[in-house]
This record gives structure tokens, sequence and C-alpha cells, in this order.
């Protein structure tokens, strides 16, 4: 999260800072109210987790 007031928060991409993405989303308690900008990169890849993840290889990979 970004920024935060008394019932709205600002969240910025995790990128933001190594990729100079200005992807921002505004929230209001779980509601989506405003989305500015897209994000400038791809989204990363999933990251399994133990006992749900079914790609064998990305569990062998991270060594699960």
């Amino acid at each position: 999260m970004h920024k935060e007031t008394k019932n709205k928060k600002r969240w910025s991409c995790s990128t933001h800072s190594n990729r100079k993405c200005h992807a921002l989303v505004h929230t209001v308690g779980d509601a989506v109210v405003k989305v500015v900008n897209v994000h400038n990169h791809e989204p990363p890849p999933p990251i399994p987790v133990p006992g749900v993840c079914e790609d064998p290889i990305a569990v062998k990979k991270l060594n699960i």
C-alpha cells in the first residue's frame, strides 16, 4: 500500500521503484473506486505453494 487516509487507500505497483511502473489503484474498503495508469510490464510468474501447486517443474525449481 502506498498511502492511507481514514477510509481510502492508494495502492501502487510493487515494481514502482525498480521498474518505474506508475500503475495505481484507489480503494474504499474492499471496493476499487479508481484505476490510474496501466502496468508497464508483464505480471510476475506465480509462486508455487507446497501442497497446492500442481506444476512439478515449478516445485522442483524452488526445491520444495
